[in-house]
C-alpha cells in the first residue's frame, strides 16, 4: 500500500508554510532559478523591490503557480520566465516559515 501522511502530520506541516499570492504590474525584484527535480524557487530578492517590500517574499520559497498554471511538467523553468515577463504577474509562492 501507498505510505500517506497521516491528517495530523499533514496539518502540522501546512502550520509551519508560509504561501504568498502576489499580483504585480511593476518588476517583480526577484531571481528565479530552476531546481534539479524540475522546479523554480527564489535565488535572490532585491531589497526593497516589489516581492520584498510588498510581498515578504524570501529567498528560497518555491513557485507554486504563474498566473494560474501549475509549476512542473507542463510548464518548466523556462516557461515561468516568459510568463513572468508579462505584466501583470501573478505568482503563488510556498515556503517553510521563518
Amino acid at each position: 500500500t501507498e505510505d500517506r501522511a497521516s491528517p495530523k502530520s499533514v496539518l502540522a506541516s501546512l502550520e509551519t508554510t508560509r504561501f504568498c499570492h502576489f499580483v504585480s504590474d511593476a518588476p517583480l525584484g526577484v531571481v528565479l532559478e530552476g531546481t534539479d527535480d524540475g522546479g523554480v524557487v527564489v535565488k535572490s530578492v532585491t531589497p526593497d523591490g516589489a516581492a520584498e517590500a510588498r510581498f515578504g517574499v524570501k529567498v528560497g520559497e518555491r513557485v507554486w503557480r504563474v498566473n494560474g498554471r501549475a509549476v512542473g511538467e507542463a510548464l518548466n523553468f523556462q516557461g515561468v520566465i516568459e510568463l513572468c515577463r508579462r505584466r501583470p504577474v501573478a505568482l503563488d509562492l510556498v515556503g517553510a516559515e521563518a
